[in-house]
This record gives C-alpha cells, sequence and structure tokens, in this order.
C-alpha cells in the first residue's frame, strides 16, 4: 500500500517529463535529498544487530528449556 503509485503521482511525472526536466534533477532538489544516511546506516547496523543477538537468546532459552523442562 505504502508503495502504491497515485494516478496524480503519475500524471504529475507524465508533466516532467513534457517540460524536458529530468527526474534525477527534480528528486536532486526534493525535500529529502539532504536526509543523513550515515545515521540511517547506523541505525540500521544496531537493528541487524539487536535482530541477531535477539534471535540467538530466543533460540538458547528455547534449548535449554527443552533440555531441562521436558
Amino acid at each position: 500500500m505504502g508503495f502504491a503509485l497515485s494516478r496524480n503521482s503519475l500524471i504529475e511525472g507524465a508533466r516532467i517529463q513534457r517540460r524536458g526536466e529530468a527526474l534525477a534533477d527534480q528528486l536532486a532538489t526534493s525535500p529529502h535529498s539532504d536526509m543523513d544516511y550515515a545515521e540511517h546506516r547506523r541505525t540500521y547496523a544496531l537493528f541487524l544487530g539487536m535482530m541477531k543477538w535477539g534471535s540467538i537468546c530466543t533460540a538458547v532459552v528455547l534449548a535449554l528449556m527443552a533440555i531441562f523442562l521436558l
């Protein structure tokens, strides 16, 4: 749902192409072009690390439960 293009965005894209502007030029001047990509990478690395260690801890707990409770 979040990635679906609306009819209005498709029409706007056609208008931009007719005016002769390159899409890359428009995206370079968008308000999102100044995002902090280094921070995004650090956050994603933290997310992956937390998921890895969370999965490992869950597997260890389940293994210990299987050993000692069965």
